[in-house]
């Protein structure tokens, strides 16, 4: 039914109404003002634990907080180590650069940039944003078979891949984005939206806090302690997750178009890129079936890794990079494994001094140029 004409309702604006509109507006904007003064006071801010960029992947952000500060003490990096937690705790830039400047007087700024749980896609992400924000020289990016198997395929993170602050790092900009980007006060705000999901408990972001604090270096490298009896025999429900993993042994498409681009667009701004094959321990490659037999996927995972290797060195060939595979199994001892495919703090130097030599070895030759390492 259509209401006769002076029956209908009509909003009606008039001076008064724009000017109750206004001071709303101008208090909204007086109290928010106050409110970003306030996280901005240094006090406020060392009760800050770290800046929350709407990720809540603790590993990550507290990366970027160590990053701004290495970069107040020894300038912006020149050198980029990329990759997921295989990098992260194999690859100490600290070992690095004091082995390669032994081997030729060169000297390495480099910063590791590894972020645990992410595939190449979301380092290609990574790799757009150290570029668009700094000036580096060098990507060093660790892979492993594990980086292209089925699981890897199909795996999407939102907390990346959705994430508005990374969004404004590549240039495709929105207010949440610029408030993330600029904002004390928004960025406090998201991190106290982290203990949501847990009925507004933090028990489980104390634990992750305390966990990187106690082992990200002021070089973005994780150190562990902990020590894994590889020689034990894996438990059947370890070989079947593990396993799992790779589906039907076909190489990821995404992840293998995703490491080319990541090339492509680092040779767009001329920085050289090295792909270092990550180590891990032979028993992965023997492991046992549920009546202690070789496991009848052994020979099937055995394929995929030479599969994958030969993906990579077309990919080396094709951008003449280097792509070092991992030939010194003995040079790790049974007590530097932080698990059967993480390094740790007892292997990882010699590890990172292997990795020096052979970038050294690659500058006499001519195979590549090294960053100054100058701020």
């Amino acid at each position: 039914m259509i209401l006769p004409y002076e029956q209908r309702v009509r909003i009606k604006i008039d001076r008064s109404t724009i000017k109750f509109f206004a001071g709303v507006f101008v208090l909204i904007f007086i109290l928010a003002a106050l409110f970003e003064a306030l996280f901005r006071i240094p006090a406020i801010q060392e009760l800050v634990p770290f800046q929350a960029y709407g990720t809540n992947h603790i590993q990550f952000e507290i990366q970027l907080q160590n990053l701004s500060k290495f970069i107040i003490k020894n300038g912006e990096p020149n050198c980029f180590i990329l990759g997921n937690s295989q990098s992260l705790r194999s690859i100490d830039p600290f070992e690095l650069g004091e082995v390669f400047h032994q081997q030729n007087g060169d000297t390495l700024n480099c910063y590791n940039f590894s972020i645990v749980g992410t595939n190449i896609s979301t380092t290609l992400l990574f790799s757009q944003i150290l570029i668009n924000h700094y000036d580096p020289e060098l990507f060093i990016v660790g892979l492993s078979f594990m980086d292209f198997s089925e699981a890897r395929e199909n795996r999407y993170d939102p907390r990346f891949e959705e994430n508005a602050w990374i969004d404004q790092q590549i240039g495709r900009t929105s207010l949440k984005g610029w408030l993330l980007e600029h904002s004390y006060a928004y960025r406090t705000l998201i991190l106290i939206s982290y203990g949501a999901p847990h009925g507004m408990k933090y028990d489980d972001i104390s634990k992750e806090l305390r966990k990187w604090n106690s082992q990200l270096g002021a070089t973005g490298y994780a150190h562990s302690q902990n020590v894994y009896p590889v020689n034990e025999q894996p438990k059947p429900g370890f070989v079947d997750n593990f396993l799992d993993e790779f589906g039907n042994f076909s190489v990821s498409e995404w992840n293998i178009s995703s490491l080319d681009s990541m090339i492509e667009l680092a040779n767009e701004q001329d920085i050289q890129v090295l792909i270092v094959e990550m180590p891990f321990h032979p028993s992965l490659l023997n492991m046992p079936d549920n009546s202690g037999q070789t496991h009848e996927k052994m020979a099937d995972l055995k394929y995929f890794i030479d599969q994958v290797n030969h993906r990579i060195r077309d990919i080396s060939s094709e951008y003449d990079i280097p792509y070092w595979e991992f030939q010194l199994p003995g040079a790790i001892e049974d007590d530097g494994w932080h698990d059967r495919y993480h390094l740790n703090s007892y292997s990882s130097p010699a590890f990172s001094q292997w990795l020096a030599v052979k970038m050294a070895e690659a500058l006499r030759q001519g195979q590549m140029n090294i960053p100054s390492g100058d701020p």
